[in-house]
């Protein structure tokens, strides 16, 4: 029984793994540019304001308004730069979703560049691009036009109308940025790579530090940014967390949060047309719990309400609310101009204490209502084992997030114990426009001492939680920490589904404690998804290195397959990530050089954290 502990340590282990060479996933590097087209390809074309509601369809008793799935507010399509390719992998060609209407024979649908996401709902859809369809999916037949100079990519508004005779009224109006990548914090159409080193030692020990990499066609350039603690502070821990993937000031460029978590400040960088500066334009602190409340533990950015800004959360796993160490959650909204400073403070549902609610964090709209939603890991939570784990789900509403937990999820195997929600990821696996769960426990004794476990929830608008898929797991070694790390990526093989990436940083393959990282491809069928994991192994062969000890994804080169970044905090020493590419078959050869700390500092654990990009 492992006892409770607030900020547990990594073990060794010394067991070996013994891998079959035809489940190792091969490098490959000529990859495919094919890919099946997800939508339902319709004549699109475009039509003055004044047309959209012209005719005689508008006349007789309208039927009920379609209601919107897919996609919700804030949604990236993915890099403008992606434009001369076919279908999904063409980010300006986006598929639309939504639910049907009883008595509809057609669907219309408008979308327009003409109004801002914050005043949406008093567009008037001049110029529109206008589609017709039989199917409650549509993608438009021609690219939709945006922006070609930094920030690439252009802010769309959309509605639906069913028709059948008379149309019904219109939909409610939804926005996304279409040409616009998750991460790309200079705005160039590529996405960018964020690393932290939360151990290195600058003026003081362990202070710690972020660097940031451009994307490109040849991977992260570099030399890269470097992000020094602005406040130098023994033991702080700078760069443990990273959130490179949030517009918070809705100027169309990404920022960058910075935590360094034993300090208890976040630091926010705006990004810009002039680029981003290394000295933060904002500090965030515990405004209830100065110290000790581990703020900043983990962080996470999205549009929560739907304003057009995205907003930032930061979870605090120790913070006293008033119990010792239950945990809290912050979230932060943005605005124009920058991040509003007043947080709502989300307190632990249970109320547990050591139960480190805020732990982990993910988002996504999990209910199709437009909005994204929040999964949030309480690992050390007690119910019939000691650390058994327990997960929540608060909805984004128009007036922020819901105080309550809309799903409460409870560890599906409580017997094996293991920090269930230690880890947690969130994204679309089979294509229905409704963000899934992945729920991870790291420490589970299922089949061996702490050898992992990981589940798939569906998700859909349903009040109670669907029963969770087990994932197929590479191995059941001791001390293998299958599920320490997740992440969805967008689309690694161009297909239309996205996947998950999941990191067993303690597996020998076969070197002690060299770790991998499991890859599950997305499809129509959650069933296939979870009992198809497929293998990446590190590049370079290290003992120690603890590769996939956290991951994350974003299109680097801009090939309109999401690339994955996987990091190696122990490698060499002083620690490593890997960008590797997207490809027709799955994840191919690393993009670029490896990313090495750029001093060469040992103990600096350089890919402890990496900026979500997707």
């Amino acid at each position: 029984m492992r006892t409770k502990i607030l900020f547990s340590g990594l073990l060794l282990s010394g067991c070996s793994l013994i891998v079959n060479p035809a489940d190792r996933f091969s490098f490959d590097d000529s990859p495919e540019d094919g890919g099946a087209d997800a939508g339902q390809p319709v004549d699109a074309e475009s039509v003055d304001a004044g047309d959209i509601d012209a005719g005689d369809q508008d006349s007789g008793a309208p039927m009920a308004a379609p209601t919107l799935r897919y996609p919700w507010n804030g949604f990236r399509t993915g890099s403008a730069l992606t434009g001369a390719l076919e279908p999904p992998r063409n980010a300006l060609r986006p598929r639309f979703m939504w639910e049907p209407v009883d008595g509809a024979t057609s669907y219309e649908i408008a979308v327009s560049s003409a109004c801002s996401a914050t005043s949406r709902d008093a567009c008037d859809f001049a110029d529109a691009v206008l589609g017709t369809t039989t199917e409650t999916a549509w993608r438009p037949e021609a690219n939709l036009p945006v922006a070609s100079s930094a920030p690439v990519g252009t802010a769309y508004v959309w509605r639906v109308r069913a028709c059948s005779g008379p149309c019904s009224p219109w939909s409610e109006v939804r926005y996304l940025h279409v040409g616009r990548l998750l991460g790309d914090i200079d705005g160039d159409g590529y996405g960018d790579i964020a690393v932290g080193a939360q151990d290195f030692d600058g003026t003081v020990m362990n202070e710690g530090a972020a660097y940031l990499y451009s994307g490109a066609t040849t991977g992260g350039i570099q030399p890269p940014m470097v992000f020094s603690n602005p406040t130098p502070l023994t033991m702080a821990r700078f760069g443990n967390a990273i959130s490179a993937a949030g517009d918070l000031d809705g100027n169309g460029f990404d920022d960058i949060a910075v935590a360094a978590y034993l300090q208890g400040v976040v630091h926010i960088y705006y990004g810009s047309a002039a680029g981003v500066s290394t000295t933060p334009d904002l500090t965030l602190t515990d405004p209830l719990e100065p110290t000790a409340s581990a703020f900043g533990w983990t962080l996470a950015a999205t549009d929560l309400n739907g304003d057009g800004f995205d907003d930032l959360l930061i979870g605090a796993q120790s913070h006293d609310s008033p119990t010792n160490a239950e945990g809290a959650l912050f979230v932060y909204f943005g605005e124009e101009g920058g991040l509003g400073t007043t947080p709502t403070v989300l307190d632990s549902p249970s109320g547990q204490e050591l139960g480190q609610f805020g732990f982990s964090l993910g988002t996504g709209d999990l209910d199709g209502d437009g909005l994204a939603d929040v999964v949030v890991g309480a690992p050390s939570f007690d119910d019939t084992s000691t650390n058994e784990g327990i997960v929540y789900v608060f909805r984004g509403r128009p007036t922020g997030i819901e105080s309550r937990p809309h799903w409460t999820i409870a560890h599906p195997d409580p017997s094996t114990a293991g920090e269930f929600g230690r880890v947690v990821a969130m994204g679309d696996l089979d294509g229905d426009g409704f963000a899934d769960l992945l729920l991870a426990a790291p420490y589970s004794n299922d089949g061996a001492d702490e050898a992992g476990a990981a589940w798939v929830f569906a998700g859909g608008p349903g009040a109670s939680p669907p029963v969770g898929l087990p994932v197929s797991r590479p191995t059941t070694e001791a001390m293998g920490w299958f599920g320490s790390s997740a992440a969805f990526l967008r689309d690694v093989n161009g297909d239309g589904f996205g996947e998950m990436a999941i990191g067993a940083p303690g597996l020998d393959a076969p070197r002690n404690n060299e770790g991998l990282v499991a890859l599950l491809l997305g499809g129509p069928s959650l069933t296939d998804a979870v009992g198809s994991v497929r293998l990446v192994l590190p590049p370079d062969a290290r003992e120690g290195a603890f590769f996939g000890f956290v991951v994350a994804g974003t299109d680097v080169n801009a090939d309109g397959r999401t690339d994955l970044l996987a990091g190696a905090p122990f490698f060499g020493g002083h620690g490593s990530a890997y960008i590797l590419a997207g490809t027709g078959s799955g994840v191919g050869a690393p993009i670029g050089a490896r990313l090495d700390h750029p001093d060469g500092q040992g103990g600096a654990t350089f890919g402890w954290a990496l900026g979500r990009g997707d």
